[in-house]
This record gives structure tokens, sequence and C-alpha cells, in this order.
């Protein structure tokens, strides 16, 4: 038995083999009907699909032998030789050939007299193993056969690159989902952490993917109001996401600042015209809450109304859109005029983008903010935001619509009381 000299390009050809990712796995159908098939067309009682490894022969595919192991020394594998030329390798007595007479496979089972294979050369040119077809009499192919040996190599090949190719894409699409997993995180950080946290607030955002091109920014100036914005981006996603970045961190220090809302308004168009070179507008609602007047303050620029319902869902006051969205004017045309409504009744302030109405509401001749008046009448403003969102969650499981949806309520109320906490603390102890 003569072992085999390692090939040169040994190195190369290892990394090679490493990169289709078949070493260890087992029979896959591809494999298996190509073997089937050379088995077939050459008469053979026996076919294979092996890998010529480092220090062993990994059987792909196994046909007309019991699989009890698919693993062979390589210093004793046929394959070994049949990977030293490119073209078939054929033995028709292994008993009279000094290279094999004493291998085990040939003196024990499967007590080989006949072999062929054709090596399985990679498009680099390396070759990596081989479809080889055996028998327990000596004998030989005919042209035939050997031609139709060589084909089933190339379609082996073919099965080999495009197996390896699906893998490198699922492989790549996987570190892209990762890589937009940090990113959305990153700007959810970025857009979120600022938000105020107060009891009066309920907000909701249910993106349509990883990432919201909705978002809602809420505040508490200076003087005690509450301003906020709930803005719809053009688009979903990341992109949608990144291009409102800068809108919020600018509505952010403007209300730190203790800005006019006006100001806010006309400074955020300003800010927005500047992405409208890539096509990106910011439908918005623009709201400022000073429970010292009582005043809900509201610019609506191409968003579902906004709602004004007191402790029984009943609809007191709406705030259409009676503005284009952020963006689309030049600024000397916008008008950042403001509809205030002054309470009297204790209630709550609801305001959400259109992904509420067209995923959910907006079906039939009634308007669609009519509709979700009507399915929050006679609930508290406790449950209001939950019950829309259970209603989304709903009919989102029986469609293949999806769009952003943002909801954001402020109980008035409860804000009036914190002001009033503020303003006449309660008196220092006696104790």
């Amino acid at each position: 038995m003569q072992p085999t000299p390692r090939l040169a390009d040994e190195f190369t050809r290892l990394e090679e083999l490493e990169s289709y990712h078949l070493l260890d796995t087992f029979s896959e159908p591809e494999f298996d009907a190509v073997a089937r098939l050379a088995a077939a067309v050459c008469g053979a009682p026996i076919a294979l699909v092996s890998l010529v490894d480092h220090r062993r022969q990994w059987l792909k595919s196994v046909i007309g032998l019991p699989v009890q192991r698919r693993e062979i020394p390589r210093d004793i594998a046929f394959c070994a030789h049949a990977i030293q030329g490119d073209e078939l390798f054929e033995v028709p007595d292994a008993t009279a050939d000094e290279r094999f007479r004493d291998n085990p496979l040939v003196t024990g089972e499967p007590r080989i007299r006949f072999y062929a294979g054709m090596p399985l050369t990679s498009p680099a040119g390396l070759r990596l193993g081989t479809l080889c077809v055996i028998d327990r009499q000596p004998r030989e192919l005919s042209i035939m056969q050997r031609e139709a040996l060589h084909d089933l190599s190339t379609v082996l090949i073919t099965i080999m690159e495009g197996r390896r190719i699906r893998q490198s894409l699922r492989q790549l699409q996987l570190e892209q989902q990762q890589e937009l997993e940090l990113a959305a995180g990153a700007i959810d950080e970025i857009v979120d952490a600022q938000c105020l946290r107060d009891p009066c607030l309920q907000r909701v955002l249910l993106p349509a993917s990883r990432s919201s091109g909705d978002v809602i920014a809420v505040q508490r100036k200076p003087s005690g109001a509450i301003c906020g914005m709930l803005a719809d981006v053009t688009g979903h996603g990341l992109s949608s996401a990144l291009a409102v970045i800068p809108a919020v961190q600018a509505f952010y220090t403007m209300c730190w600042k203790d800005l006019p809302r006006e100001t806010i308004c006309f400074e955020l168009n300003e800010k927005v015209r500047r992405l409208a070179q890539s096509g990106r507008f910011v439908a918005a609602v623009i709201f400022e809450i000073d429970p010292a007047s009582r005043t809900v303050a509201v610019w609506n620029g191409a968003m579902p109304a906004a709602l004004y319902l007191d402790g029984a869902g009943e609809l007191l006051c709406q705030w259409s859109s009676i503005h284009p969205a952020l963006g689309v004017l030049p600024d000397h045309e916008l008008k950042p005029v403001f509809e205030s409504y002054r309470w009297t009744t204790p209630g709550q302030f609801l305001a959400f983008s259109d992904g509420l109405v067209e995923a959910a509401l907006d079906s039939g001749p009634v308007p669609a903010v009519l509709r979700v008046a009507d399915v929050l009448r006679g609930t508290s403003a406790d449950v209001r935001v939950q019950r829309l969102v259970q209603i989304i969650h709903s009919l989102r499981d029986r469609s293949a619509q999806r769009d952003d949806v943002a909801i954001l309520a402020v109980d008035c109320e409860e804000l009036l009381l914190q002001c009033t906490a503020a303003a006449f603390p309660a008196p220092p102890s006696a104790d």
C-alpha cells in the first residue's frame, strides 16, 4: 500500500474545502441524487461523494454501503489518489495494483476491486474530493460512462457552489440584521432617552419594522408647561428613524430654553426642510399643555386629529390638520398658528399617527377620527391607550398591512394636580 504525497497547494486547497462547510455534515438529497445517478449510469453497486480533508476522507453521500462511519483515514483512501490529477482516476483491479492490493479496503470490507473517481474541482481549480463509483468485481468503464461521471462531477460542484453562496448570503443577512439591531437600539436611545417620564403620560410606539419612523418627544419647559411632538416621518424603518433625529434633538433643546411654541414650530420646519432634499417630510402634531391656565394649544400638520376626551370618554375638542407637514413650505410661508382649548372639565389629551387609523380603524364612510372617539367612548383614561393597542394587535394578526403606530396620551387633570402641589406645597410637619 502506497500513501499519497500531499499536494503542492494543500494549504490553499484545505482552506477552500473549509469554505464550503461540508465536512462533518450528513446526507443531503441533492448529493444523494447525484451519487445514485452515478451508480446507475456506471452500473456500479456503490457510489460515494467524498471530501478529502487533512488526515481523513469525509463521505458526504454514501450509496450501496451501510453508513456505519463517514470518516476514512486519508492514508488508505482511494480518493486521496484520485485528487492527485485532474482527470478520471480508474483502478480496474485493485488486487493487481501494487498501490492497493494490501489496502484494508481491498483485503477487508467493502472488498474493493474496481474504483473510478472523478475529482471535484472548484472554480478556483482546487481538487476538493471526488465523485466515485466502486464495484466488488474487476471491470472498466465505457467511454460514455466516463463522460457521464465527468458531467455529474460538474453538477456536484454547481450544487456545492450554490450551497456555499446561500450560506454566505444567510451569514451576510445575519450580520446585517445584527448591525441593524445595534443601530436601531442606538437610535431608540437617542430619540427616547430625553423624553419626559411622568405619571401623566402614556406613550406607545408599535413599529412596522425594527425601527419606527414615528417619534414621540415630550419635555417639561422651565415654565412648567408640557411641550410635545408626535411625528411621522415619510417612509418606514431605520432610514426614517435616522432622518428625524436632528429634529428631535432640536426640539428638546428649544424646550429646555423655554422658547415659545411658535418659535419651536418655525425652527422645526426649517430643520426638516434640510431633509426635504432627500424626499423626507415630517407630519406632526406639536402641542403645549399649560396646567396653570388649563389650556391645550395644538399645531397639526398632516396628522390625524388630536382629541380631548373627558373622564367618561366623551369628545370635547378635536384639532384637525390645517397645515401641511413640516418641511413642505418655505419658512416665510409657514403659519405657526396654534389652536387653543381651555378645559373646565378634567380630561385627557390624545394624539396618534395615521398608522392607527389606516391599519385599524380606517374603513367605511364614518371619518376615522370619529371611529376612534367611538371606540373610546365610555372608557376611563387609564385604559384607553391599552384599548387602542389591543385593537391594533388584533387587526394586525388578520391583515398583512403594516404601518408604524404611535399613540400619546396626557392626563391633563394629573398635570394640574402636579402644578398645584408644586405651587402650594404641604406645610412642614409639627414634629
